[in-house]
């Protein structure tokens, strides 16, 4: 009688992978081999003797959860007596073929495999980049953003009707905005060049430009020179104007006056001595403009114009020694919003250096 030899399993009948734990199913397949292979042995001894279809059965049964027999009924009966054999005894062909229907995925599931793992590289590449270049932005934006905090204040215009923008005192400004009268440097759009200080008197003109109306000159005051000079290419700028420089402030429970436009003598810096002279207490709404002051003009790209800053009376004569003449100015407007950008400057100064002017040995009124 011709018997048939265990062979390996149908590609056709081979398990589809279907995303299982790989090693889970290894291990079961390990498992189901070694019993199948107890089974086997178990029906080889009795295979001689017993003639009966019931070992072979078993045996199928065993083998059925993998593949079906050619037959389709099982295998014949003299396949226990050939099973004796030496050379046929063996099953592990069986259990191998087992392993690799199920431990090895279809070549169309590895592709599909090997296509996710290409996309979920791709994306964390992609977003490993993303973050990089957030990275690289913010620290760009830190190191441009890294100016002192009063290098770029807002400009007074945005503000609301009763809000002030207001610099304490005491408050250092970056070593660039502090600058020796006679020396010059540029700050955003604008040159900026302190030229002298004088003493002499205030002199007012009607806003109409009538000369038959008059208002009286004051006793004389100090007066910052100061030469601007609009660096920029397409902006038209005014550097200093009657909020920049006249806006100021009371503090009620301090008792004391704000403003960001003020000079003080150098030893009263940590409030120990010394004392501080403010501007001009010339009202913003005022009928009457300050002769030659030039407050407001504008400036096209490349043109100078020359501005003072008038200083009130009271306190000059108490200024002595090194001295600082703090003032707020407009260094040009932000490119993305329009409103002005502003900054302070510190003008150091000895008292000595005041020129006095030979036309405020005395006060003259005229009518009004």
């Amino acid at each position: 009688m011709q018997s048939r030899k265990p062979g390996r399993l149908p590609a056709d009948s081979r398990p589809e992978f279907d995303g299982i734990d790989v090693d889970h199913a290894l291990s079961g397949s390990s498992r189901s081999s070694e019993q199948d292979q107890a089974s086997c042995d178990s029906h080889v001894l009795v295979g001689a003797s017993h003639k009966s279809t019931t070992g072979s059965s078993s045996a199928l049964a065993l083998l059925n959860g993998l593949h079906r027999s050619d037959s389709g009924s099982g295998f014949p009966s003299s396949l226990n007596l050939h099973l004796t054999e030496p050379q046929a005894h063996n099953a592990s062909p069986i259990s191998r073929g087992h392993q690799k229907s199920v431990g090895v995925p279809s070549a169309s599931t590895t592709v599909s495999s090997d296509k996710r793992q290409r996309m979920a590289m791709t994306l964390l590449a992609s977003y490993a980049s993303a973050v990089t270049l957030a990275c690289l932005y913010l620290i760009m934006l830190v190191m441009q953003s890294g100016s002192h905090e009063l290098e770029n204040l807002p400009d007074v215009e945005p503000l609301d009707a009763n809000e002030f923008r207001y610099a304490p005192e005491n408050a250092s400004l970056p070593a660039e905005h502090t600058l020796p009268l006679g020396h010059k440097q540029q700050f955003g759009h604008i040159l900026v060049e302190p030229l002298r200080i004088e003493r002499e008197p205030i002199e007012y003109v009607h806003f109409t430009g009538n000369t038959r109306l008059k208002h009286e000159r004051t006793s004389p005051v100090l007066q910052l020179w100061v030469r601007f000079t609009n660096m920029s290419e397409d902006q038209v700028i005014a550097p200093l104007d009657r909020t920049l420089l006249f806006k100021r402030d009371f503090d009620d429970e301090s008792s004391q006056l704000l403003a960001n436009n003020f000079i003080r003598s150098e030893n009263s810096a940590d409030g120990t001595g010394g004392s501080t002279v403010y501007m001009l207490d010339h009202p913003l709404t005022s009928e009457w403009d300050i002769c030659k002051q030039h407050l407001g003009e504008q400036l096209a790209p490349g043109e100078s114009i020359e501005i003072f800053l008038p200083s009130q009376l009271e306190g000059i004569d108490s200024l002595s020694g090194p001295a600082l003449w703090r003032m707020h100015i407009r260094k040009g407007f932000h490119a993305a919003t329009g409103h002005g950008v502003t900054t302070l400057v510190d003008i150091v100064f000895d008292t000595q250096q005041i020129e006095d002017s030979s036309s405020g040995t005395s006060t003259g009124t005229s009518e009004s």
